[in-house]
């Protein structure tokens, strides 16, 4: 199973390597599409700041509290996945940001060229590995444990 794993991250990474470089877009297609989702519902929302950091997100379900220092929303949408919920993003309009300066680092196109830049070496199969010199099964020490005091 960890052989099928490995083999099919280096085809993941020799197909998406060279993808993700031309790609024109700061985060790939699928969180895209979902910002651009959640953008088309907020225009039905209000935002309203409370002249720090804060703002209070009135729409067609309920209010919702947004700080955009610390990228977070009352619903818990933008915390749990690092992607802008509906609500961020009526905020981020009001003020006439780029959304996708809000979106996770790790969604973003600079970080994936660094995920894809990696390499993973061939191996042998299992036939070619070397063999054993020892007669009998190999006998592990069980692990050192930390007494305390």
């Amino acid at each position: 199973m960890l052989e099928e794993i490995r083999t099919s991250q280096m085809e993941r990474i020799q197909i998406r390597g060279p993808w993700i470089k031309s790609y024109d877009h700061a985060v790939p297609p699928v969180i895209k599409e979902l910002v651009e989702k959640w953008y088309a519902r907020a225009s039905s929302w209000r935002a309203t700041w409370n002249e720090q950091s804060s703002y209070q997100v009135i729409g067609p379900s309920g209010q919702y509290v947004v700080n955009m220092r610390d990228f977070t929303c009352s619903c818990r949408l933008w915390q749990l996945t690092g992607i802008l919920c509906t609500h961020a993003i009526a905020t981020i309009n009001k003020n006439d940001d780029d959304v996708t300066r809000f979106v996770s680092r790790y969604y973003l196109k600079s970080t994936m060229i660094m995920l894809y830049e990696n390499v993973l070496y061939p191996i042998n199969g299992v036939d070619n590995w070397p063999k054993s010199t020892s007669d009998g099964a190999l006998e592990l020490a069980p692990p050192q444990t930390v007494t305390a005091c």
